[in-house]
């Protein structure tokens, strides 16, 4: 209870950027409750996106704040992440556009801002994995200097908004922030076999 009168007097009293508290504070206390629920309602359990339901409909376009969302990113200062977000562009995806073709020179990595992408196999029929929200795909190719070595598509029934960053931008940025570095050697060590 203390840490949330910590984030909501940052935001009421001190006037604090929300986008930043929420980083800052929020973010990480939400994260120590990943997978708990507490409800007396009779219709719990809610769905897991009851949350993001007043913006459902709002597709936010503004880079820097939807940076902030991002888990990869969420080890870094607010200042490391505005930094970070001047390398990071819009792009919007309708459900079947390829995002990332295999084959093809990996040049950039994407973050998923909302939506989803499925990831194919070798038929490209078959889905061996859907990113959400929050993940992203790209970079084992960036980082290990290699060919793409999947079909990925956008999915679902809506448009999915994806933060892409260039292959140059993100090999600086791991150099620069060892948190960004281990982050992303963990995840590639557990997608590859």
């Amino acid at each position: 209870m203390e840490r949330i009168a910590e984030a909501v007097a940052s935001v009421l009293v001190l006037r604090e950027d929300p986008l930043q508290v929420r980083h800052r504070q929020v973010g990480p206390l939400a994260r120590e409750f990943d997978g708990v629920a507490y409800s007396f309602d009779a219709t719990f359990p809610f769905e897991s996106t009851w949350q993001e339901a007043p913006y459902a409909n709002h597709m936010p376009h503004d880079v820097e704040a939807l940076a902030l969302k991002i888990p990869a990113f969420h080890d870094l200062s607010v200042a490391a992440v505005r930094e970070l977000a001047s390398h990071l562009t819009l792009q919007v995806a309708q459900p079947g556009e390829t995002i990332v073709q295999r084959g093809t020179t990996s040049d950039a990595v994407y973050f998923v801002a909302s939506g989803r992408l499925d990831v194919l196999a070798t038929d490209d029929r078959s889905v061996l994995a859907t990113i959400g929200e929050g993940g992203h795909v790209g970079e084992a190719g960036v980082l290990r200097d290699r060919p793409r070595g999947n079909h990925v598509v956008a999915s679902g029934s809506g448009s999915t908004l994806l933060l892409r960053m260039s292959a140059d931008a993100l090999r600086a940025l791991v150099a620069r922030f060892d948190i960004l570095r281990v982050h992303f050697e963990r995840h590639i060590a557990r997608i590859e076999p």
